[in-house]
């Protein structure tokens, strides 16, 4: 509901031109063949974990992705661009692994169901580490759907945002804080969390077999604990 109705006044509020520009660009986008895409995303999530959004090179992705240049440039005018192509792309995915998963229907099943949304995410995470990493670039920035980064990653946001207003109207989420508060509140902690627990994974290298599973282990421990702590009435 809020984050919804957010996202729309956000969008109404004077940004025409750029909403337009943003439309010409995906229709060009669904042009670009699904192989040349994907080897086109594949490069940009490379090129990003090793360098970051800052430092990343548009002429290194291209070169990683075998495309042309020009090719590259009519699709996406700048790395920017990409990047919320590349967040686009890890949120459908992720709304994949989580398909089936239900909205709780009782107060009782709320934590329960909680729990396996997290479960659920941190194994999607922990089987794709590049991913991983993109999203704690994403999350230097604020939560806001001003922000065209976050916009590209919406989905997965609207769905987090409608399972935390059917705790509050089960009551089993604390209804002072509006969802979009809470996401912010469970994205900061969770960062905190990831560099702790996932920082071989997240933050570059690599993570052998036992340390990652002994790692969402503790990690699912600590956020459902912290979850319920700082959400439940």
């Amino acid at each position: 509901m809020l984050i919804q109705s957010e996202l729309s006044e956000g969008r109404k509020a004077g940004r025409m031109g750029q909403d337009g520009r943003e439309m010409r660009e995906i229709v060009r986008q669904e042009r670009l063949k699904d192989d040349k895409k994907a080897r086109l995303i594949a490069a940009a999530v490379e090129e990003f974990n090793e360098h970051g959004l800052q430092n990343a090179s548009y002429n290194r992705i291209i070169e990683r992705s075998g495309l042309s240049k020009g090719a590259v440039y009519y699709y996406f005018e700048n790395k920017d661009a990409l990047f919320c192509t590349v967040l686009e792309d890890i949120g459908e995915r992720f709304l994949e692994a989580i398909k089936g998963l239900e909205l709780p229907e009782t107060r009782e099943a709320y934590w329960d169901a909680a729990r396996e949304h997290r479960r659920r995410e941190v194994a999607f995470f922990v089987a794709n580490p590049s991913f991983g990493r993109i999203l704690m670039i994403l999350s230097e920035h604020d939560l806001s759907f001003d922000d065209p980064f976050w916009r590209a990653f919406e989905r997965p946001i609207r769905f987090l945002s409608r399972f935390i207003e059917a705790g509050q109207r089960l009551g089993a989420v604390r209804d002072d804080l509006g969802a979009v508060t809470i996401q912010r509140l469970i994205w900061a902690v969770g960062k905190v969390m990831n560099l702790e627990l996932f920082g071989a994974v997240c933050c570059g290298g690599t993570c052998a077999d036992d340390e990652a599973e002994r790692a969402s282990r503790r990690y699912l421990e600590v956020m459902n604990d912290l979850s319920r702590r700082m959400l439940a009435p």
